[in-house]
């Protein structure tokens, strides 16, 4: 009885598992204290700091600060729940006052420990002049009295503890030999006991078991008795037989009790840990949330800070009162390009977020959400700069268009008042140079009475006109392409002598599709409040008033760009309205650009006698004009030419017996008469002075011999040329293409074929300004030989933007960067032409960054590095764009 009585309270500790659990957890904490004591720090140094503020106790808040400090100083990732540590506080405050005295502190240090190989308990810490207390055996579990100490005279390490068994039983034993030999090994509370609690059933079992034994063996022995002494010895030994039955199902019953215990023991500490993991799971991801939540707000502030920078740049007041907008602009794109980069570093710093190690499926799943999360935010902000940056760049140049119009409307006036041109404005300012530095444009914009725009107005306007390097040129093509305003006619509509409709007389009715240049207005006719302009008429020059729109809202005018054309074949530019046979001024390349300075309009030409000719001078065949509208061109007998019959010499004198031979003129050689013939009266021979048409040698010549033989005879259907040039060309039709050459006046040829009279169709007409050369004159017009012009262009193979027109002499200093395929670009002056290379190239402003230099358009070999860039083509571009960012909106 007294053997099940002591595993009754052996087994009472181990049917409370949640006292285990809390002593598991003050062990957990006793090793951590016990790290820090061995790296120098005492356990009265320890006590005073979890007593904070010079206390002298350790209260429960003070005490859950200490166990965290102590956690995180040790490294612990799991550390303790706030219930864990409340529950620490109150199984160590014995006295449940609420505080922690310094014995109540000591018993962080209560730990067991189970004996893994046979060693003595003594009284006393030295070993040498220690009593034996008792032999403890393999498996015995005991319980620290305090922190294991050092015997330096040993060299061995001890421990003042109990026995768990048997608590009377208290003495020292060695933790670890000075061999290395270990003798104590932790436990968890919960397994010392349940060893000691093992041992203990175990024993009292074996006690149990053999007073049954001893029992049935009596028992047996007695069997055969039926009366006396011996009976009642039976009697009695059948009750002790009961009680001993009944210890034995005591034992069995304790023993399960403890088992299933133990089963629910385990479950509460994995449900414990489980809480420990989700919590420290949780302030994991409560710090990943902090420190990027952190990152966002911070770039959302830079963010909300960029916007009101920006704001008189982006919040639709009226842009033209903007004495800054450049600084705006600057300051706010400036802020933005910083902020695009804090945002890339902060989307690649929360990208290569990694996940703290061993974390859950489910925490971990967690984290990339908010990281995730995170990356669709930092990506909705990089889109909101972006449309802040272009929102700021459109406004820019709507204050750009604003401060253009006002430049436009003063210019104009300034013209008036001079009674002068834009272009001699041009030529004042540009002191007769074909540009003009910005610093000295500007300066004289400035000078100007009706213009009143701060500098960082005009800075604006001039970075559309010339790019935004200071040094910067803007040339007489650029200004005007600028400054000079135009609009397109969309119905018929009167032109007028006079702003006042009632007193207007009509000058001529311009056409659709016409275009007029604006030299005037618009001014609000007073009685209609019809807005007008006084323009002149590209087509003719004819100058007068017209109306913008009509007052019911009919729009007859509408504004169009400065009218251009590029040339898709060499053209010949021509000095005359009517093609009269002239040398033209140059040849016009393909890809070149002119000017529209009047027409195109119709040249009604008059017929012409063309023939199939064959030039004396090097054989060439092509189709000539010999007159046009009774203007002669070419005819035969205005010089007269000789041929050679048969070979002669053409020598340097008249005097054959005295004269040099200068070469032997070939039979069929043609030469034209310069003096003579004449005929020698010493040698009888005819002679005459001649010029040879192949080599332009002048010398005399025999063309008949004092015997009677003709070494030359007189050609009389040879033509020669009587206008300045006139152009030989392939096809009988075509009076203004295939030209293979010019012939120059007095050239000679003879007729294969013709003359024929011929009625060519009339032609329209244009006189232009050549961009390259500023060159005017004449050219006809057709779908195959110009084509509309627009000042921009899309890069079709990646080229190098330099900032130099000549290449030749360009190195990699002048390299400004690559333009890449798709890239559109802005003309700011060209097409001129590279002469030493032969290569026609423009001065381009990118879209994409603004970067301006020159760009060949075509290479030598034909390779096309740019083509033409509409104002359609933007369109399809834009309606592409809203189209796909629809799409992704939908996708989204």
């Amino acid at each position: 009885e007294s053997e099940v009585k002591k595993t009754e309270v052996a087994a009472g500790p181990l049917l409370k598992s949640s006292s285990f659990l809390v002593r598991g957890n003050v062990q957990r904490l006793s090793g951590m204290v016990q790290d820090v004591i061995g790296k120098g720090t005492s356990k009265d140094k320890l006590f005073k700091q979890a007593c904070g503020d010079d206390a002298e106790s350790v209260a429960s808040a003070t005490f859950q600060s200490f166990v965290t400090w102590m956690t995180e100083s040790h490294g612990d990732s799991e550390g303790f729940l706030e219930q864990e540590v409340e529950a620490m506080f109150k199984h160590l405050d014995k006295d449940e006052k609420g505080l922690l005295t310094e014995n109540d502190f000591q018993g962080i240090f209560s730990d067991q420990f189970a004996c893994v190989q046979p060693v003595s308990m003594t009284e006393n810490f030295s070993i040498s002049d220690g009593k034996s207390v008792i032999k403890l055996d393999l498996g015995v579990a005991v319980e620290a009295l305090g922190m294991p100490q050092y015997d330096e005279q040993q060299k061995l390490t001890r421990l003042r503890c109990r026995l768990l068994e048997d608590l009377t039983k208290e003495g020292w034993v060695t933790m670890k030999g000075n061999q290395g030999k270990v003798f104590l090994d932790r436990l968890s509370p919960h397994s010392a006991n349940q060893k000691s609690f093992d041992r203990m059933i175990s024993a009292s079992s074996k006690v149990v078991n053999k007073a049954a034994s001893f029992l049935t063996a009596r028992r047996k022995e007695l069997t055969d008795c039926s009366s006396g002494p011996l009976l009642e010895a039976r009697v009695k030994m059948d009750e002790f037989k009961v009680k001993v039955s009944s210890l034995q199902r005591t034992l069995e019953e304790i023993k399960r009790k403890v088992a299933d215990a133990a089963k629910d023991y385990e479950k509460c500490e994995a449900e414990q840990r489980k809480a420990r993991v989700d919590a420290r799971e949780q302030r994991m991801l409560d710090a990943v949330s902090k420190e990027i939540q952190a990152k966002l707000v911070t770039l959302k502030e830079e963010e909300e800070r960029i916007s009101q920078v920006v704001a008189p740049l982006t919040n639709g007041a009226d842009l033209e009162v903007l004495d800054a907008p450049m600084s705006i602009l600057k300051d706010g794109k400036e802020m933005a390009e910083t902020l695009k980069e804090q945002l890339a570093t902060a989307r690649k710093s929360i990208t290569s977020h990694e996940l703290p190690k061993g974390v859950t499926a489910g925490a971990a799943s967690s984290m990339r959400q908010v990281i995730s999360k995170a990356v669709q935010q930092v990506d909705g902000a990089t889109k909101t700069v972006n449309g802040l940056i272009k929102a700021v760049s459109a406004s820019a140049l709507k204050v750009a268009e604003a401060v253009l119009r006002k430049t436009q409307l003063a210019l104009r006036q300034e013209v008036l008042k001079r009674e002068s041109s834009l272009e001699a404005l041009f030529s004042e300012v540009a002191q007769g140079a074909d540009s003009v530095s910005r610093k000295e444009l500007a300066r004289w914009l400035g000078s100007l009475e009706d213009l009143k725009l701060s500098s960082e107005q005009v800075a604006l306007m001039l970075d559309r006109l010339a790019g935004s390097a200071e040094e910067g040129m803007v040339s007489r093509w650029t200004f005007l392409r600028k400054f000079q305003q135009f609009y397109e006619c969309q119905k018929n509509i009167a032109l007028t002598n006079d702003l006042v409709i009632t007193n207007s007389k009509p000058i001529r009715m311009l056409q659709a599709e016409e275009v007029i240049e604006v030299l005037q207005g618009p001014e609000s006719e007073k009685k209609s409040g019809i807005e007008r302009i006084r323009g002149r008429a590209i087509r003719d020059n004819s100058v007068g008033w017209v109306s913008l729109s009509g007052n019911q809202g009919s729009v007859f005018l509408k504004e169009r760009p400065k009218p251009f054309v590029s040339c898709l074949m060499d053209l010949p530019l021509e000095k005359n309205f009517q093609t009269t046979g002239e040398a033209p001024t140059r040849s016009l390349k393909t890809d070149e650009v002119l000017e529209i300075l009047e027409g195109p309009r119709q040249d009604v030409r008059d017929a012409v006698s063309r023939a199939r000719v064959k030039t004396l001078k090097d054989s060439l065949t092509g189709w000539v004009t010999l007159s046009s509208g009774g203007q002669v061109q070419a005819q035969a007998g205005q010089q007269r030419f000789w041929e050679c019959m048969t070979g002669v010499a053409i020598t340097d004198g008249p005097n054959i017996k005295v004269c040099k031979v200068l070469r032997k003129l070939e039979v069929g050689e043609v030469v034209r008469l310069l003096e003579g013939p004449e005929i020698d009266k010493d040698t009888g021979v005819t002679r005459l002075k001649a010029l040879c048409i192949q080599d332009n040698l002048e010398g005399w010549v025999t063309t008949l011999g004092n015997a009677g033989t003709v070494y030359a005879e007189e050609k009389t259907d040879i033509y020669s040329v009587v206008c300045e040039a006139l152009p030989l060309q392939k096809a009988f039709i075509d009076l203004s293409t295939g030209t293979l050459r010019m012939l120059q006046k007095d050239e000679a040829f003879e007729v294969l074929e013709g003359p024929k009279e011929f009625q060519p169709e009339p032609a329209e007409r244009m006189k232009g300004r050549a961009v390259a050369d500023g060159q005017v004159g004449w050219v006809t017009v057709t779908n195959k030989r110009v084509k509309r012009w627009y000042p921009s262009y899309i890069c079709k193979q990646s080229c190098v933007m330099q900032d130099t027109l000549n290449t030749v002499s360009a190195g990699p200093s002048n390299t400004v960067r690559r333009v890449e395929e798709g890239e559109l670009l802005e003309v700011l002056d060209g097409p001129q032409e590279d002469k030493a290379a032969s290569l026609l190239r423009i001065k381009a402003k990118a879209r994409k960054d603004q970067a301006v230099g020159w760009i060949t358009l075509k290479g030598n070999q034909g390779t096309v590095f740019l083509t033409q860039w509409s104002r359609k083509d933007e369109e399809q571009l834009k309606q592409k764009q809203r189209s796909l960012q629809e799409g992704l909106g939908k996708d989204a």
